[in-house]
């Protein structure tokens, strides 16, 4: 039988002050969590924005905070950034072959303290949240502003910024100032066979290109060649080729009547079938401004070209190189064109 109401009983071990406390840390705990869950949010936000750049090839103006031994830091979307030097853009920073000599430590741990601060327009080549790390390029974004403003055929003035195996990158400036990188590939550079590219182009060295391929952002392609703006040799004259048999009147006519495209083959076949011949492949192809003679005609060149030697065939306006792969002599080469010659009647 209850004799009134019932009195809450209080633990001598915890105050009501107690209790209002532990009822404070309980909501800045569940405060906490959800700003934390806000700021991974944030994050992941963020990181979909970059990576949507990274899709669309869209460029963003950005700051550097601080410079590294291999590049610089930026932030972008809240996320920090990397910008190697290699992708820094000449235009902001002129020292030559930057890349190489900033990754052999020669400017130090923090190189160009001016550029601190310095805003640059970016486009990112990589995001990988898993570790962190977003990717960026003054390079590919003065590439995409300068398609804007270059066309196909047209000639600038260049410098050379970097040499591979497989090219070189050159600087230019169009006509109404935008700046940037032009690729050159091995066989845009000259007209000779090119095994290695410093035998013809150094860093920092003047050249003249001419633009051969635009191709607009997001999978911007800026392709050019010194090339074109050299004289073919095939096309200039026949000077360099010599008679393989002086009483032919400085070349061998055979196949009378018959085009390049029918007489070539068996030509090859017959040459392959020639002991200390390697290998036969075709090389440049070029047409003549006038037609000199229907009949197919073969020339050989007068000194060999590394590894062996380059044959001239031509039918009408249509020249073809020929290279030869082999170790035979000069003598022994030609006596060899003679008797695939005489076997083709």
């Amino acid at each position: 039988m209850r004799s009134g109401p019932e009195t809450a009983s209080v633990s001598p071990d915890v105050t009501p002050e107690d209790g209002v406390d532990g009822a404070d840390d309980a909501g800045l705990e569940r405060l906490e969590r959800e700003n934390e869950r806000a700021k991974v949010a944030a994050r992941d936000a963020a990181w979909e924005r970059v990576d949507l750049m990274r899709r669309t090839g869209r460029l963003q103006e950005v700051t550097i905070v601080q410079t590294i031994k291999s590049g610089c830091l930026i932030r972008i979307e809240g996320l920090r950034g990397f910008v190697p030097y290699a992708l820094l853009g000449n235009a902001i920073v002129s020292e030559p072959d930057l890349d190489a000599r900033a990754n052999r430590g020669e400017f130090g741990e923090e190189p160009f303290p001016y550029l601190i601060n310095k805003t640059i327009t970016v486009r990112v080549m990589e995001v990988a949240k898993s570790e962190r790390r977003v990717v960026c390029s003054c390079t590919a974004a003065e590439r995409d502003i300068l398609s804007d403003v270059l066309y196909v055929g047209q000639v600038l003035d260049g410098l050379v910024r970097s040499i591979h195996r497989f090219g070189a990158f050159v600087e230019v400036q169009a006509p109404s100032g935008q700046q940037g990188q032009v690729f050159v590939p091995t066989s845009e550079i000259s007209w000779d066979w090119v095994s290695d590219v410093n035998k013809y182009l150094t860093l920092g060295q003047q050249v003249k290109v001419m633009v051969q391929i635009v191709a607009p952002p997001p999978k911007t392609k800026l392709v050019a060649s010194l090339r074109a703006l050299q004289q073919d040799p095939l096309k200039e004259t026949l000077d360099h080729v010599m008679p393989l048999n002086s009483s032919f009147n400085n070349y061998v006519r055979f196949g009378s009547g018959v085009g390049m495209s029918q007489g070539l083959q068996p030509l090859l076949d017959a040459l392959m079938e020639e002991e200390g011949v390697d290998k036969v492949e075709l090389g440049r192809e070029t047409s003549e401004l006038q037609t000199v003679s229907q009949d197919l005609e073969l020339w050989m060149t007068r000194r060999p070209v590394p590894g062996g030697f380059n044959l001239v065939a031509r039918a009408g306006r249509d020249v073809q190189e020929i290279r030869v792969t082999t170790g035979l002599s000069v003598d022994a080469m030609r006596a060899a064109i003679q008797r695939v010659l005489a076997r083709l009647g």
